[in-house]
C-alpha cells in the first residue's frame, strides 16, 4: 500500500459541517505512528483519516501551510509515506493537533 487512501472504502462525500468547512470525504479512525521527516523531526499518533487527510497530535509545533513529508506506520505494520500541507494547527498543554492535507505532488 502506498498511500493512506488505499486503506478506506469508497463511499458516499461526508457532507456535514466542521467548523465552517465542508468535508470533503469521510474521516476513519486511524491508529498509527506518525514521524515527521520534512520540515522538521516530530513524532506524534494519527487520530482520523481520510482520503484528502489526517488528523494528527505531535510533540512540535508546525506553520501552516508549511509542506510535509510524514511516514505513517499502521498497526497492521504497513509502512506509507504521504506528502501534506498544514491547514490547522492546535497547541494544547501536551503538544500539538494537526489537520494535514494531502497533497499529490508524490
Amino acid at each position: 500500500m502506498d498511500r493512506i487512501s488505499g486503506m478506506f472504502p469508497d463511499g458516499e462525500e461526508d457532507t456535514d459541517v466542521h467548523r465552517g468547512a465542508r468535508r470533503a470525504s469521510q474521516r476513519y479512525p486511524l491508529h498509527a505512528d506518525v514521524e515527521l521527516v520534512e520540515p522538521l523531526a516530530a513524532t506524534g499518533v494519527a487520530i482520523n483519516a481520510s482520503t484528502g487527510g489526517m488528523r494528527v497530535a505531535i510533540d512540535k509545533a508546525l506553520d501552516v501551510d508549511a509542506l510535509c513529508v510524514a511516514r505513517i506506520v499502521t498497526e497492521a505494520g504497513a509502512e506509507i509515506i504521504e506528502k501534506a500541507r498544514v491547514v490547522w494547527t492546535r497547541e494544547l498543554p501536551d503538544g500539538w493537533l494537526v489537520g494535514l492535507q494531502f497533497v499529490a505532488d508524490h
